[in-house]
C-alpha cells in the first residue's frame, strides 16, 4: 500500500501538476490538486479496506494535502530554487506528505 501511495504522490505532484496548479495552490480555495490526490488515494485504498474507510482516509489525505501545500506555497511565494529556504520548504512539504501516508497506512491496520 505504501509503495502505491508513494507512486500516486509522484504522479499527482510531478506528472499531473503543472506551473499553473503550483501557483494556484497559493489560493486557499483552490482544491483541484488536493482532489486529485484524494481520488487516487481512494482508488488505491479500495484494494486494502472497505469503501467507507477508504473514503474517510482519502478525505484525510485531501485535508492534509491541501493544508500542507497551501502553507508551503505561501511560505515560498517570493523565493526561487536559488534560495536555501526553497529547498527546506520543499523537503518539509514532501516529508509531511509521506508522514500522512504512513498515518493512513497505520489507520488501515486498526
Amino acid at each position: 500500500m505504501l509503495e502505491l501511495l508513494f507512486i500516486k504522490h509522484f504522479i499527482a505532484d510531478f506528472v499531473i501538476q503543472d506551473n499553473a496548479i503550483a501557483i494556484a495552490k497559493r489560493r486557499y480555495r483552490f482544491l483541484s490538486h488536493s482532489f486529485h490526490h484524494a481520488v487516487l488515494t481512494f482508488l488505491i485504498l479500495l484494494f486494502f479496506t472497505t469503501p467507507n474507510v477508504a473514503f474517510l482516509l482519502a478525505t484525510l489525505d485531501f485535508i492534509a494535502h491541501h493544508h500542507i501545500d497551501y502553507i508551503k506555497s505561501r511560505l515560498s511565494k517570493k523565493i526561487t530554487p536559488a534560495d536555501r529556504k526553497y529547498w527546506i520548504y520543499l523537503g518539509a512539504d514532501q516529508l509531511l506528505h509521506y508522514l500522512t501516508y504512513l498515518a493512513i497506512f497505520g489507520l488501515t491496520q486498526i
